[in-house]
């Protein structure tokens, strides 16, 4: 094939090439073909792959030629059939290694399929190969310690997000045509957004997770990633696990009945605190989007936000580390491990039992008076920001430095400990390579708006219904947060918040703190100094401590030195 046909061929949808096969115009042997040799040429900048499966791929691209185009065989196991697709590498696949990016597992070959690999097996997928991740998924970064960091196609230089950092990498990159990820806090969503693609955490046991190798089991999720809402619903189709009588998305997307309008719920606090201007300028410009094709929209406050994010964390970092120790792992291996893997472990340690029960007895009041509040409001999804993808080099995210971590999951672990089905899509950004994930981002406003509302592509019933699975009559839509470290002043300020922090003010104050911070940095028109960081609203009870602490720090930030002292100033006459 001429290059670009070759090239548009790679980035076609899986609808797209699904019709090409049953026309005749295609085969999944030259399609696998096509997608082996850009692996073999674009993958060693990328390093979205650990192992590729060449000879398996094409053997079963072989299978699905015969079945598909051969008159006497005459099977067509569905759109997923003859189509190149990839696994995240903690997915176990028979015969084939699977690490989960680790240096433990890296000589691990199972002996059998994990129970999403035998559903897409039977959907007639055709499966390249498990690709790159953080190391057991304990990350946002895909900068592996084993196999090398993922870079971003859009910008080599900037993080894919993790921890399918390698699924989305390997699909913006043209390298394969959905993946199947995992999602814990974030790690589906987050690298979806940053890549410009689109990634679907759906609600808890919906999905198998079955012979995945676990972060926190009780937050765990399998799900799909693709370049559109439609082929991410292609993907669900494929791997959900139903309950008896349940129909199919396709048989919902062809029912008769007349969708109804959906109304979007936009937060009144948390989500938009610190939002850059350009991810605001984006969200504002998908919700248009929303509202021409029909979408009403409503404020909405949604409850218990500032509690959330650490009954999350305390709930991931004790069953992670519960998990390795019962593995055998740690800390009897524990200089196997990355620096940061094994930081986070040693976090687990600390988790005490009754702080462990009360995080899960916050989650039980957390998803109860979340879809009260949704039932109240008449909500059925719910829109917030984006993020943005940092670099390796500069201010945002350094090569040895993963205190991204943080920030990147914010958001997406709020929404994950209320168990609702998620969906994330990313937008390109300016000319440098900046990914801005939007509300819905450039690729689902564009291909895939009927996922909320009715237009011509002819899927709306499908997307509204199910994609976004409605579960007590309602669902959640989130974007993650957005993230972007300040220069500088970032760094000087976690340092002292190390050194000393813990003994002026409680760690929600820290977080409250810098998120003041932020608001004085964009009030002197220093956008670009703002450390992206949306903590928790400050109960500065101890408020000579804070002003004393904020003064000694603006004295090194001249630029926004007069703003925060006015700020500080507005503090102790309200606390006096």
């Amino acid at each position: 094939m001429p290059p670009t046909i070759d090239a548009d061929l790679a980035f076609a949808s899986i609808e797209e090439v699904a019709r090409l096969y049953r026309k005749r115009k295609l085969s999944p042997v030259e399609l696998t073909r096509l997608m082996l040799s850009r692996i073999a040429q674009l993958d060693p900048k990328l390093n979205s792959y650990i192992t590729v499966t060449p000879e398996l791929a094409l053997a079963q691209a072989k299978k699905a030629e015969t079945e598909l185009l051969s008159r006497k065989a005459n099977r067509d196991r569905g759109p997923l059939h003859g189509i190149p697709i990839s696994l995240k590498d903690n997915i176990y696949t028979e015969g084939v290694r699977t690490t989960a990016g680790s240096r433990i597992l890296g000589k691990f070959i199972p002996q059998h399929d994990a129970a999403v690999v035998l559903k897409l097996k039977d959907a007639g997928a055709v499966i390249l190969g498990k690709t790159n991740m953080h190391e057991f998924a304990y990350g946002v970064t895909s900068n592996n310690p084993h196999y090398g960091r993922v870079h971003n196609p859009w910008d080599l230089s900037r993080i894919p997000g993790g921890s399918s950092g390698g699924s989305a990498a390997a699909i913006a990159a043209g390298l394969c045509y959905g993946s199947i990820g995992t999602d814990t806090g974030g790690s589906i969503r987050i690298p979806a957004a940053l890549c410009g693609v689109v990634g679907l955490k759906p609600t808890l046991g919906r999905v198998s997770v079955e012979a995945v190798i676990p972060l926190s089991p009780r937050l765990d999720c399998v799900g799909p990633l693709a370049r559109t809402v439609d082929d991410v619903a292609l993907l669900l189709e494929a791997i959900l696990d139903r309950v008896k009588g349940e129909p199919s998305l396709r048989a919902l997307d062809k029912s008769s009945a007349k969708p109804r309008k959906f109304t979007i719920g936009i937060p009144k606090e948390f989500f938009f605190d610190v939002v850059s201007p350009e991810i605001l300028a984006a969200f504002d410009e998908a919700i248009r989007v929303l509202k021409k094709q029909g979408a009403r929209l409503k404020e909405i406050s949604l409850p218990l936000l500032n509690e959330t994010e650490d009954a999350g964390n305390q709930i991931a970092w004790a069953e992670a580390t519960h998990y390795h120790q019962q593995a055998g792992w740690f800390p009897s291996r524990v200089a196997d491990y990355g620096d940061d893997v094994r930081s986070r472990l040693a976090l687990g340690t600390k988790v005490s039992a009754t702080v462990y029960l009360s995080a899960l007895e916050l989650r039980e009041k957390f998803i109860e008076q979340f879809h009260v509040a949704l039932e109240d409001a008449g909500v059925d999804a719910v829109a917030a920001s984006g993020f943005e993808a940092g670099g390796h080099r500069g201010s945002f995210l350094r090569p040895a430095d993963d205190s991204l971590t943080g920030t990147l999951s914010l958001v997406p672990q709020v929404v994950d400990i209320v168990d609702v089905p998620v969906i994330a899509a990313g937008g390109i950004g300016d000319a440098r390579g900046v990914i801005a994930a939007m509300a819905l981002g450039a690729e689902a406003v564009q291909l895939g708006t009927a996922f909320l509302t009715c237009d011509e592509s002819g899927a709306s019933r499908l997307h509204r219904k199910t994609l976004l699975e409605k579960k007590a009559g309602h669902t959640a839509l989130t974007k993650g947060f957005t993230g972007r470290l300040a220069r500088g002043i970032r760094n000087r300020l976690m340092e002292d918040l190390n050194a000393k922090g813990s003994e002026i003010l409680p760690y929600p104050l820290q977080r409250g703190l810098i998120r003041n911070l932020s608001i004085a940095a964009e009030a002197a028109g220093r956008a670009d100094l703002v450390p992206m960081w949306a903590g928790q609203s400050a109960n500065l009870s101890n408020c000579t401590d804070v002003s004393a602490f904020l003064s000694s720090l603006v004295e090194e930030v001249s630029e926004i030195a007069g703003p925060v002292a006015e700020w500080s100033a507005r503090r102790r006459r309200k606390h006096s």
